[in-house]
């Protein structure tokens, strides 16, 4: 009697036990975040720190799986988030619940069906965000073909930085300069990062993993709406940003130098400020905006537009000077006006397809990065996500026959590093021609000087087109035999 009582008591404790930290079932799929810095934990407690997971942004929307109650009665969430699951505090969750919009569920028609429950998803936290299926007549494996060159790894137009893992550069890379065939600190994109960046059902959806993967953002149309733009949005995004600072001591002189550019250009303020910070950085420390680099004082360049080849402060300083840019207010409203007219009136009106010109056969394209326009959807992001009442337009590409399969990251699992052929120089091009123009000039001869300098590193295929001498290498009889023919001595 004894024993079947205390099997009967100890039963209890335990279903009591496990009702506190076993989650029961909500009705809610999703829930935000209301807080900043929120903390996911493996447990429903906060007694310790060494069981934090990750923090959590406002406005995160996570996947509720259930709730729990812990020892004092608090609710607690289950949530998983980015691939992992944990505990929320109650108090930092708000529960989104599912809705049925016959109008969002006919426009879904218009997209595949490997679209339809990153849709929904978003649909559910932000159910007023309007989206466009915008059709691409070509197949998504064709564009990813016209970005990374299966014949030529120095053809390929997208580049990763060499603080990415080894799995997302080309395999071919590992044989030339050893990762640094492009610039320092940069290298080729593999075929299999480029994939998974241009699929777009990888940005469906409001938060990403880290800062430069895709999010919905990357498809938010670029154009100036004052009903929705607001100086307190643009503020969200300049926090914690040398824009927030203001100059002259004038705490809001970039706040109003870029709601002034946006209403002038016809671009979206947060798209401005959101290019000008992953352009120029947090701190705002280049020389391209400082208005006192040596021979270019009083001139500045926000956009970095120009600012390339070898000399790129100089090079984007000049650029800035023949603009008439000289003072920030006319960089921000220039630059911003050339973004409009160049990118946002002629249909690049996304961050995807400002990178990704698909409509274009991925030409005219504003950056080399493989995750530019990630960068900027997430510092555009912020002055949206807390308010789920807001309305947004965004347009999705749709390619032809799209496969049911999403492209995923890249593995180290299937990294493969390969040889590359050496690089043999263009029939068509001339020996001694760099650039490509046709001539041997004295960039060609600074070209030289510099590389045997150590100061700037080359790719075979541009060792080729500079072996005058045509000895295997660039050495000293090369540079000799440009300026001799450049004084009219020698012919090449």
């Amino acid at each position: 009697m004894q024993k079947s009582r205390f099997i009967s008591v100890f039963l209890c404790v335990t279903l009591l036990f496990l009702s506190l930290f076993v989650p029961s079932v909500s009705a809610a799929t999703q829930g935000r975040i209301t807080g900043s810095g929120v903390r996911m934990r493996t447990e429903p407690k906060t007694d310790n720190n060494d069981n934090v997971i990750m923090s959590l942004n406002k406005g995160t929307v996570v996947t509720i799986n259930g709730t729990v109650k812990d020892s004092s009665d608090n609710t607690w969430y289950n949530v998983t988030y980015s691939g992992k699951t944990g505990y929320v505090s109650g108090k930092y969750v708000e529960e989104i619940a599912e809705t049925f919009n016959p109008d969002f569920e006919a426009n879904l028609a218009n997209f595949p069906a490997s679209y339809h429950a990153g849709l929904r998803a978003i649909h559910n936290a932000y159910p007023n965000w309007i989206f466009k299926a915008d059709p691409v007549d070509i197949s998504l494996d064709a564009a990813i073909n016209s970005e990374y060159s299966e014949s030529n790894m120095l053809a390929t137009k997208k580049w990763v930085e060499l603080t990415y893992g080894i799995e997302w550069r080309d395999p071919r890379e590992a044989t030339v300069n050893k990762g640094n065939s492009i610039e320092s600190g940069w290298t080729f994109a593999s075929k299999s990062a480029i994939a998974f960046f241009m699929d777009p059902r990888n940005g469906l959806k409001v938060s990403a993993q880290k800062p430069s993967f895709p999010n919905i953002f990357t498809f938010m149309e670029q154009s100036y709406d004052s009903n929705t733009q607001t100086v307190d949005g643009l503020r969200t995004i300049v926090k914690g940003t040398f824009l927030e600072k203001g100059y002259d001591g004038k705490a809001d002189a970039y706040i109003n130098d870029i709601m002034y550019a946006a209403k002038s250009s016809g671009v979206s303020p947060y798209i401005i400020a959101a290019t000008i910070i992953t352009e120029q950085g947090v701190s705002g420390t280049s020389s391209l905006i400082s208005g006192t680099y040596p021979g270019y004082e009083g001139y500045y360049n926000f956009f970095n537009f120009g600012a390339n080849g070898t000399d790129v402060v100089v090079n984007g300083l000049e650029y800035a000077k023949n603009a008439g840019w000289n003072s920030r207010a006319a960089s921000i409203l220039g630059g911003a006006s050339r973004f409009g007219s160049g990118y946002v009136g002629t249909g690049q009106d996304t961050y995807y397809y400002m990178d990704f010109n698909v409509h274009g056969n991925c030409n005219h394209q504003y950056a080399s990065s493989l995750y530019d326009q990630c960068v900027k959807a997430y510092f555009a992001r912020g002055a949206y996500i807390s308010n789920p009442q807001g309305a947004l337009t965004f347009r999705i590409p749709v390619y032809n026959g799209i496969p049911d399969t999403v492209y995923a990251a890249p593995t180290i699992e299937n990294y493969n590093p390969q040889p590359v052929p050496s690089y043999t120089p263009e029939t068509s091009r001339r020996v001694g021609d760099y650039d490509g123009d046709g001539q041997v000039t004295v960039k060609e001869l600074a070209t030289i000087r510099m590389y045997l300098l150590g100061v700037k590193a080359l790719s075979a295929q541009e060792c080729s087109y500079l072996d005058v001498t045509g000895e295997g290498e660039i050495t000293v009889k090369d540079l000799a035999t440009v300026r001799m023919y450049l004084l009219g001595l020698v012919s090449i």
